[in-house]
């Protein structure tokens, strides 16, 4: 199994992921690749529109530019394959890290949020290029990859995490917020069957804070427990020390946590 930071594990800082791939509505099939590369040329063609705003304008996809557009796509996902899990997921973060940047820079410089907003829909070379690793790393989820399932957990915890946060109390809101955890917990227990111990730990904080689930304290500390007796059989003590903390802050009197706490501080 491929080796994984601790500090990615826990699943540290939240920041949004706006990739259209993992928006709620979205599902994994051949036709929703598609409907998506569709959009993404259409994307690119707008853009390529907007210097001349008035001219008149429709979208072809079977137009050179559409074209060039999905073969570029296909071409970044044949280079995804063959990076292993670990590094398509570091690529990811990265390209995502480099697009917040790009917004960011527009509204400083701009200090307009509708100016900033257009940037953040503009797909660049680099935003097809994320959404096609992200692809590839759901695509290795669904087939059971404990380590793809657990970046994919992470990486689309991101995004439930901007729509949970969010002021819009729709109920068609609600339920695309709870369907986009529905698509994490999965992929954390198939990471946490293969003892990957911050999988464990994370599914604890769906249920401490009921995202996507009905809160539960004594079932958010089993699941702490459970990373914590993972992290002591990987021999890290610290992480499994916090694990622990998270437990017993949630139920006190917890006695299996009590017990792996005092023989860990021996």
């Amino acid at each position: 199994m491929e080796n994984i930071e601790p500090n990615t594990l826990l699943g540290g800082d939240i920041s949004f992921n706006d990739d259209i791939g993992t928006f709620p509505n979205f599902r994994p099939s051949s036709d929703v690749q598609i409907v998506k590369i569709l959009f993404i040329t259409l994307l690119f063609a707008v853009t390529a529109n907007a210097a001349e705003p008035n001219a008149e304008w429709k979208y072809d996809p079977n137009s050179p530019a559409a074209i060039a557009a999905k073969e570029q796509y296909e071409l970044y996902e044949r280079d995804g394959q063959v990076l292993d899990t670990s590094k398509l997921y570091e690529e990811i973060r990265r390209l995502n890290t480099a697009k917040e940047a790009r917004i960011t820079a527009v509204l400083i410089a701009k200090n307009n949020p509708v100016d900033a907003w257009a940037e953040s829909i503009k797909i660049t070379d680099d935003d097809m290029r994320k959404m096609s690793y992200e692809k590839i790393l759901r695509i290795r989820s669904d087939k059971g990859e404990p380590v793809a399932s657990f970046y994919y957990a992470v990486n689309q915890w991101d995004f439930c995490i901007q729509m949970q946060n969010s002021k819009n109390t729709a109920e068609a809101w609600a339920q695309h917020t709870k369907e986009c955890w529905q698509r994490v917990i999965p992929a954390l227990k198939r990471a946490s069957e293969s003892q990957i111990a911050a999988a464990s730990f994370n599914i604890g904080r769906l249920y401490e804070n009921g995202f996507g689930v009905l809160p539960s304290k004594l079932v958010a500390a089993e699941w702490y427990v459970k990373s914590a007796d993972q992290y002591n059989k990987e021999k890290n003590r610290d992480e499994a020390l916090t694990s622990l903390e998270s437990a017993l802050n949630l139920v006190p009197d917890h006695p299996t946590a009590i017990r792996l706490r005092k023989a860990m501080l021996k």
